[in-house]
């Protein structure tokens, strides 16, 4: 049988994880990644079931690139049956995610730390990176040295 012309646009194995600094062993995220040089566009994406509360990411850092970050519920039948409390850092301000959303991340806008306080129900982690290049600047604490408590 001859293979489609579109069979390259099918992506059967795009299995990543991420071990962050200062963790070495622990794998901090697990899922779907896919990168510029995989899809041929601007544009690399992560996909994962969180399942525990955690600290997902406490360092502030910077992108020159937009982001969307996607909570969703995990029920197959309503992907709004969303039960978690998420904390995420935009310029030291903080939002509360209690409810399935998408959350843009503007270029050049400090974010984190991204906190899973409370998991009732596993739910959807997705986020996209418009960017053919993953690049980050960490810029240490939040302006006037605001301090962010990140204990579970």
């Amino acid at each position: 049988m001859t293979e489609s012309k579109y069979a390259k646009y099918l992506f059967t194995e795009p299995r990543g994880e991420i071990v962050r600094e200062g963790k070495e062993g622990e794998i901090s995220y697990k899922g779907i990644f896919t990168d510029p040089e995989m899809l041929g566009l601007p544009c690399m994406l992560r996909y994962s079931i969180v399942k525990d509360a955690h600290v997902n990411e406490v360092q502030p850092h910077v992108h020159d690139f937009p982001m969307l970050l996607s909570f969703v519920g995990a029920n197959d039948n309503d992907v709004f049956d969303f039960d978690a409390d998420i904390e995420m850092y935009l310029n030291g301000e903080k939002l509360e995610i209690k409810k399935a959303c998408v959350l843009m991340i503007p270029a050049g806008t400090p974010h984190n730390p991204l906190i899973f306080r409370r998991v009732g129900k596993p739910f959807g982690f997705l986020e996209i990176m418009f960017t053919d290049k993953y690049s980050r600047r960490d810029d240490g604490v939040w302006p006037g040295g605001k301090v962010i408590d990140v204990s579970l």
